[in-house]
């Protein structure tokens, strides 16, 4: 994998949300201030809850991308499960099974498979 290994966290400065590890910034985005609002942002809230409405939008986006690397190793390690050969004839056969009677299973590993290389090409 090409992305910055280690792990990402959230660091909350004044007016700035960053992702970083411990050696590398990754990502950030300021927070608003009230006066720097504009109608532009969240339609026809007040100026506060539209500042606040970006601010947790943010925070969250943030907390998504601190997330990625641990996300892909998760959806990494599901789809091999669902398709390495497991070195079992009857418990390949039982997978594979799931897997065929199983739509939502089946949907789960494409959507998974969609994801990594999204996330790898």
């Amino acid at each position: 994998m090409k992305h910055t290994k280690g792990n990402w966290n959230l660091k909350i400065t004044d007016g700035l949300i960053k992702v970083r590890t411990k050696t590398r910034a990754i990502c950030g985005t300021f927070k608003l201030r009230e006066k720097a609002v504009t109608d532009a942002f969240l339609g026809e809230l007040p100026p506060h809850d539209r500042a606040k409405a970006y601010n947790d939008e943010s925070l969250a986006n943030a907390k998504l991308i601190a997330a990625a690397p641990d996300l892909l190793k998760s959806a990494m390690e599901l789809e091999a499960l669902l398709t390495i050969n497991l070195g079992n004839d009857k418990l390949n056969k039982l997978r594979d099974t799931m897997i065929t009677q199983m739509p939502e299973l089946k949907s789960v590993l494409l959507k998974t498979q969609t994801a990594i290389k999204k996330a790898t090409e």
